[in-house]
């Protein structure tokens, strides 16, 4: 059984124009919202083995925040391949780290992310705002491989669902 959790980054702060996109850090409303999805996320998993991480400044503050929520403490790997990562790259990091890992938790960005989701909605539009997490699950029980069909969308759940 393995589980793949995707949350998006909590919102960011565009006060300080003099900042990159990769700079970025998160918003009030961002700090708001991400304990509220950690919590979420931890009462559909208290095991998260790892953290993959994009290496923007928003996505790392995600994990900062959320990361003292969760009932253990999982290995991080920060990536610079996740920022702005496509749909692509996102599946090959997950199929990279799936087989030795059981609780999969990616902090990343959308638009790939937000394609991850609509591709599990049948192709059709489904929104993913900033904090929202989805869960993938597979129950196939291999040590050799995975592709995105083992895997099935079991719940997308965003912060105005608990506001």
């Amino acid at each position: 059984m393995k589980n793949v959790f995707l949350m998006r980054h909590g919102k960011s702060d565009w006060e300080d124009a003099s900042l990159n996109d990769h700079e970025r850090p998160l918003s009030k409303r961002g700090i708001r919202d991400v304990p509220i999805m950690a919590n979420d996320l931890n009462s559909k998993c208290q095991n998260i083995d790892l953290v993959l991480c994009s290496s923007s400044n928003r996505t790392q503050q995600t994990l900062d925040i959320a990361i003292p929520i969760f009932s253990n403490k999982p290995r991080v790997e920060i990536l610079e391949s996740l920022y702005l990562a496509d749909t692509g790259v996102i599946w090959k990091t997950i199929f990279k780290f799936i087989i030795d890992y059981n609780n999969i938790l990616l902090i990343s960005h959308n638009p790939g992310l937000n394609n991850i989701a609509i591709d599990f909605n049948d192709g059709q539009y489904i929104k993913f705002p900033t904090s929202a997490l989805a869960h993938l699950y597979s129950d196939k029980n291999t040590s050799n491989s995975y592709d995105q069909g083992d895997f099935k969308l079991l719940s997308i759940s965003k912060p105005k669902d608990f506001l």
